[in-house]
């Protein structure tokens, strides 16, 4: 680190390294800037690398969720279920397969539109990220925090669907059973052999990219109120190509957010309160076990606090979500209503 231009400008840098058993060691650069201008406001920048090992589910998952089967990416279950001796498709061109068929029985445009998976080594996922952002007072009382970021990912972790055929309902023994064949891919379309579908964690090809902002503002005014919000948006730019090329993203993140608030400490003596309001954009999630639609939601929480000063005891009633709007925050969990609370805090050093 080291400052510059009479302790206006701070440079800084670090690096960090991992390693992990299975996997090549990482660096992680990281580069910022910060620029200080007539004491009140700050302008940034930074680069960063970062990254994102493979879990442990990721490498060694077995799992039945009824619409397919979940296997890890660590080359011995590739090994154990035969991926590379007994190919597999996409499950995206077996369904297009199986639909010519259908619609058209035609043998050959059917076979043709299989595509196989190749098995490349399991990487580790690698991240760069650029960031501007400002933060200072506009006005003797008004506070802005905003940023931009964007990102680029390369080996992305995604999930892929595949299917095998397996005779005898056999993963490690196909016998005679050609996949490659015309006669095996016939089996897989038409349904002469026994198929199991698969969801199997890959790094995607090319470069995935996200972007997105947030904005916060804080606004004080007389008799100790106090008013304030923020809005962010998040972007996975490259969301519908990967869907095109079969994969599951699993980025389940909503694209807009915001808050807004009002607080007074001390609106009547010794009486405080706060209020928020929060919000958050549909969203698609997509994951392992199943996809869907998260729908918007909006939640209203506030809170009154009472202090007995000599006591030195603070004395607090609130809640969350105090309308009880009914919202789940991911697809298949249970909704959540109202929480409320009572608390009494002791504090020798309140004032």
């Amino acid at each position: 680190s080291k400052n510059l231009m009479e302790d206006k400008l701070n440079l800084s840098a670090s690096v960090r390294y991992d390693k992990n058993e299975y996997f090549d060691g990482q660096l992680s650069p990281r580069v910022s800037a910060l620029y200080t201008f007539a004491d009140r406001h700050n302008f940034r920048a930074s680069y960063q690398n970062g990254f994102r090992m493979p879990t442990t589910q990721d490498q060694f998952i077995k799992l039945d969720v009824v619409s397919r089967l979940l296997i890890g990416s660590n080359q011995d279950l590739v090994d154990r279920y035969r991926f590379e001796t007994n190919t597999v498709y996409t499950a995206q061109s077996v369904g297009a397969a199986q639909a010519e068929f259908n619609q058209n029985g035609d043998d050959a445009a059917a076979r043709a539109m299989l595509e196989a998976v190749e098995f490349d080594d399991f990487k580790t996922e690698k991240i760069s990220t650029y960031e501007v952002g400002y933060k200072g007072f506009v006005t003797d009382r008004l506070l802005v925090d905003a940023y931009y970021y964007y990102s680029q990912y390369t080996d992305f972790i995604a999930e892929i669907q595949f299917v095998q055929g397996i005779p005898n309902g056999a993963t490690n023994d196909p016998g005679s059973f050609d996949a490659d064949s015309d006669a095996g891919k016939d089996d897989i379309i038409q349904g002469g052999v026994v198929t199991q579908e698969y969801g199997f964690d890959v790094n995607a090809d090319g470069e995935v990219k996200s972007q997105g902002f947030g904005v916060s503002m804080d606004y004080s005014l007389n008799g100790g109120y106090k008013i304030g919000g923020n809005v962010a948006y998040n972007e996975l730019i490259s969301e519908d190509d990967l869907r095109a090329q079969g994969f599951r993203s699993s980025y389940n993140t909503p694209k807009w957010r915001y808050n807004v608030r009002v607080e007074n400490r001390n609106f009547i003596e010794n009486v405080g309160f706060n209020m928020v309001y929060r919000w958050q954009d549909a969203y698609y999630w997509d994951s392992s076990f199943g996809d869907g639609v998260v729908p918007a939601y909006g939640t209203l929480d506030a809170q009154i606090s009472y202090k007995l000063p000599s006591a030195n005891t603070i004395l607090k009633f609130g809640g969350s979500n105090i309308l009880n709007e009914r919202y789940e925050t991911s697809f298949g969990n249970p909704t959540l209503g109202a929480i409320y609370y009572f608390s009494l805090t002791f504090d020798q050093f309140l004032n």
